[in-house]
């Protein structure tokens, strides 16, 4: 019995998560209509920030530089963000690099300043963090801890009706039984612990591309389990440009860089163990995927 391509899933995941972000129902019309940055002595200041909890889409919609990806940091990472970055295909310094920054609680992320562009800073709207009066000398440096999960929008406070708007989402880290599995994929887009079981399958398909994410830079399911002797076909969705796949510490892999949709690679999973793999061209986006092969349980 064969497994269709898990698009559906993917979608699902996607959707769930930008839903996670902020209400898609009442948002603002408007990217325009923001609300003021609040001031923690000011409670009539600060609540004027709660229409924007339900209207992230509209504030990422405008955002300079913004291309519907996250940038995703595991644990141990010390994430570094641009003040002043410069968009692709323009001349403009007006833009925060990365727009969306993944982060687990306990990160401390920093902001540095490239000196283009004008004064800058970076402003939480809720009020959580604030690198003060805008400046615009290279090398200038911010940080802070992110201690709880959330959702912290920020701007630059002379750009922000430009664009110049991003987002750090803060939130645990994927967990599932395989230790092994959460670490490698803690960076892949769509990974959120689940792993399905497919152990009753002889064969099953897993998406190169998915054509579910607006960058195609990912395997789907990221995660599946097998049987011993399961044949798994990978199929190109087309997007995303050449993808290969080649497995770590193991010699399983594909050495051409396939771009055309259809099946270029497939391979029978005969023992037991964690295989881990990534296409190698764009490994560091997140296109990471991950084969748990156990035996099935009986009753």
């Amino acid at each position: 019995m064969e497994t269709p391509p898990d698009r559906s899933r993917r979608a699902m995941l996607s959707a769930t998560a930008l839903a996670g972000l902020g209400s898609l129902a009442g948002c603002l019309g408007s990217t325009s209509e923001l609300p003021a940055v609040a001031d923690a002595a000011d409670p009539a200041a600060a609540e004027t920030t709660a229409p924007a909890e339900q209207c992230l889409t509209d504030f990422l919609d405008g955002a300079n530089g913004s291309d519907e990806y996250t940038e995703r940091y595991g644990p141990d990472a010390e994430p570094t963000l641009v003040v002043g970055a410069s968009p692709e295909g323009t001349d403009a310094h007006d833009a925060f690099d990365p727009v969306v920054a993944r982060v687990v609680p306990g990160t401390t992320v920093s902001w540095l300043w490239t000196g283009y562009g004008g004064p800058h800073n970076v402003v939480a709207l809720d009020g959580s963090f604030d690198s003060g009066e805008p400046i615009d000398s290279n090398g200038t440096h911010f940080e802070h801890t992110f201690a709880e999960p959330g959702t912290y929008r920020y701007v630059s406070e002379p750009d922000r009706d430009e664009g110049m708007r991003a987002v750090v989402e803060v939130a645990e880290p994927p967990s599932s039984d395989y230790p092994a599995v959460d670490e490698w994929l803690v960076n892949a887009d769509g990974y959120d612990g689940t792993i399905p079981d497919r152990r009753e399958y002889s064969t099953v398909t897993i998406t190169v591309g998915s054509v579910a994410d607006s960058d195609a830079l990912d395997f789907a399911p990221p995660a599946v389990k097998l049987s011993p002797e399961t044949t798994v076909k990978w199929v190109w969705s087309g997007d995303g440009g050449p993808h290969n796949v080649a497995f770590e510490d193991r010699d399983i892999r594909l050495d051409s860089f396939e771009p055309g949709p259809g099946v270029h690679f497939e391979h029978t999973f005969e023992d037991t163990g964690i295989y881990r793999y990534a296409c190698e061209p764009h490994e560091s986006l997140g296109q990471r995927g991950a084969i748990v092969v156990e035996e099935q349980q009986d009753g």
